[in-house]
Parts: structure tokens; sequence; C-alpha cells
């Protein structure tokens, strides 16, 4: 009996037959068998829970294309196929690094589409749970990696002015010129600043630092100063053609981030503004014999941009009195025709 008692059963299949199992005993003494004894066992079908082989860690840089993750080959169930799992995403530490965290359940793939311009760590927790409410978790870090984003000029379209007279850049006129950098936090930039056809002047210098010129009357400078400082020194500054001048000037704009923030060191940005310092109209004048009987066209000699037409008649005591009617005025050309008061 005590060896009877010492007898166990084990199962050793994940898939075993349910039927119940039955186990027969004989003893014999050295000479004669007992009795047949038999016991039944019954099987009881135990779940099993689905296992992981954990999933790695993810590395990349800022701005990367989307990352595919398998759970199919991160996750596994004896007794499940892959596809009768359910996948859910049940923890993200830092879910503003993500534009969308989306599972396929056709494919197993977990999709992690990122945030624009976003950089930092997260840790993200999956679930895989089988037909019989079993689960099982593995989290995993995503790193984004910061990469510096260059600088972005912002300059208004070509510009316009008289001989002598400055050009103010501002909201006011419509033509700021300004700077951005959406990784720069509060370090300082540096500004170049070049100029041909006169010379720039700055609307504040403070807080800026200079290496070369003032912020006053410069043909060239550079300075340095956080994106607030050079923002409110370029709002309101202003181009003065150099005295007589007529032609196209340029204002060259050279933004360097001094490698601020991330990966990929110093990144700049250039852009040219062309202003035209224009030559004044010359106004057009002379005499034009005309009669009641039909137009005259006057053709000028050059283009105008919205003319305006100025006429008198010219004529003795003894002429009859006469107006002077216009039709048809253009940039380049005009119909006149005299003709008495009363005519049409």
């Amino acid at each position: 009996q005590q060896v009877l008692r010492t007898i166990t059963y084990r199962n050793v299949s994940d898939d075993p037959d349910l039927a119940d199992q039955l186990i027969s005993f004989v003893v014999n003494d050295g000479v004669n068998d007992s009795l047949v004894a038999t016991t039944t066992i019954t099987i009881v079908a135990v779940n099993d829970t689905p296992t992981t082989v954990g999933i790695s860690d993810i590395t990349v840089d800022e701005d990367s294309e989307s990352t595919v993750v398998d759970l199919f080959s991160a996750f596994d169930d004896a007794e499940d196929e892959d596809d009768a799992l359910l996948f859910s995403l049940e923890g993200n530490t830092d879910s503003t690094l993500f534009a969308s965290t989306v599972i396929d359940a056709s494919t197993g793939n977990l999709v992690l589409d990122y945030e624009t311009d976003k950089s930092g760590n997260a840790d993200l927790t999956v679930r895989a749970t089988d037909d019989d409410g079993g689960y099982v978790e593995t989290t995993f870090e995503v790193i984004l990696e910061a990469v510096n984003d260059p600088p972005i000029n912002e300059i208004p379209g070509n510009q316009s002015t008289a001989p002598d007279v400055s050009l103010i850049f501002s909201s006011e006129n419509g033509n700021t010129i300004s700077v951005s950098d959406v990784d720069l936090g509060g370090n300082s930039i540096e500004m170049t600043l070049s100029v041909t056809g006169g010379t720039l002047s700055l609307s504040t210098v403070t807080g800026l630092v200079f290496s070369i010129g003032d912020g006053n009357d410069d043909v060239d400078m550079t300075f340095t100063g956080t994106l607030g400082e050079l923002n409110t020194a370029l709002a309101g500054s202003q181009f003065a053609p150099s005295s007589g001048f007529t032609g196209t000037g340029t204002i060259s704009m050279n933004a360097n981030d001094q490698g601020f923030t991330g990966k990929g060191g110093e990144q700049s940005d250039t852009d040219n503004l062309t202003i035209d310092v224009l030559t004044p109209s010359k106004l057009y004048h002379g005499t034009v014999e005309a009669d009641d009987d039909s137009w005259t066209t006057v053709t000028l000699g050059t283009s105008y941009t919205s003319p305006v037409v100025i006429t008198s008649p010219s004529y003795t005591k003894e002429d009859s009195p006469a107006v002077v009617r216009l039709q048809n005025v253009s940039s380049d050309s005009f119909e006149i025709r005299v003709a008495s008061p009363s005519s049409g």
C-alpha cells in the first residue's frame, strides 16, 4: 500500500485527450497476483496563457518615418493561432511623442507614427489576450533622439522705394522680416545681414551682441541674441538707399542656430530680398491738334500706373468756346477730342 500511495499521474501534453483515463493496478507477492484494482482519472482542461519573448527597445531620430512592430513574433500561445490573440496598448508614458499608435489585428502590426519636431522617451506596454481571457504583457522603450532643425527666415516679396526715401519693414507696412526656429529654445542665434544699394538700421539693439557693425546704418552686420531679441530688432528696421542711388538694392539674410538643439550640428538659412529704388516717372506733356469731328489717339512715351490726364483747350479770344473730352485712358495712351460746350 505504501508503494501504491507514491504513484502519481502527470499530464505532459498541451493538448491532452480529455476522455477519462482508467488506470489498473495488480500487485504480486512473489507468488500470486492480487485482484485488479482500477481507478478513473478525469482530465480537466486548463487554459495556457499567452507567452512573450519581449519587444526590443526602439531608437530613431526625430521626424523619422513610422516604425512597424511585429506582435505575432513577440507573442505566442500554445492553444490559439496568432491572429486569434487580441492585442492592445495598455500603457504609454508619453503619448505626445506620437501622432498615432495603431494595431492592425489582421497582420499583428503595431504602427508607431511620430509627431513632428518631437523628441524624448516613452515606455509602451502591449498586452496579448487569448480567447479564454488569459493574457501576458511586455514593455519596451521608444527613444526619439533630437535632431537639430534649421532656422527659417521670413521675408516679404520684392520691395520698392523712391530715391533717398527709407523703406521701413513692419507689420503695419505688411513687409515684416523675422526668423523662427522650433528647437532653439532660449539659446542664442547668429544673424548676418549684408546690404547693397544702401544701408540697414535695426529698430533696437537691446540684448544683441555684435561682432560686425553696430546695427545703425550698416552695410554688413553680424550679431547674436535670442529669437525674441532678434525679431524685436528686425521689426521696424529700415533700408536707406545710398544718396542719389536708383536701381536694384538687396538685403542678404543668414540665420545660423549655432547647433541648438540636437544632432546634426549647426543649421542655417539664407534668403535674399530685392529692393527696387525706382527712377521717378517723367511727366508727359505736349500739344495735340484735335477737332470736333473725330477722336484723336495720343500715344505716351512710356507706360504709367493709374495715369491722370490733365488737359486745357488753347484758343484765341476770336475762337468759339470749347471743351476737351477724353476717353479710353490706358497706361500708355488716351483719346482726345475738342468740342463745343453743347456738343456730345
